[in-house]
């Protein structure tokens, strides 16, 4: 199933498994404010306060950009040490 961009496609739903997307309170005292709700309601009811989705999702994403920095760190090595493998040949005395 391809997620619409409008969803909060890495906060997952702790009750049922499935996608969480902001949402804004239609009636009650908290109409007007935003949370993230579960895809599948009415079948799943799982909220959360925009707050605590916010920062969820920060950490999902501070975490996937450190492992992207650690991984092209590792590439370039990578490619420096294949590309400069002819250095070891040379005579630097």
């Amino acid at each position: 199933m391809k997620v619409p961009a409008s969803w909060s496609a890495k906060l997952k739903c702790d009750s049922c498994g499935g996608f969480m997307e902001l949402r804004t309170a239609k009636q009650g005292a908290h109409a007007g404010r935003q949370f993230y709700g579960c895809i599948a309601y009415p079948a799943c009811r799982h909220t959360l306060p925009q707050s605590v989705g916010d920062a969820i999702l920060a950490d999902i994403k501070r975490a996937a950009r450190e492992a992207e920095e650690k991984a092209a760190a590792q590439r370039l090595a990578d490619a420096l040490a294949t590309d400069l493998g002819f250095l070891e040949f040379l005579d630097f005395q």
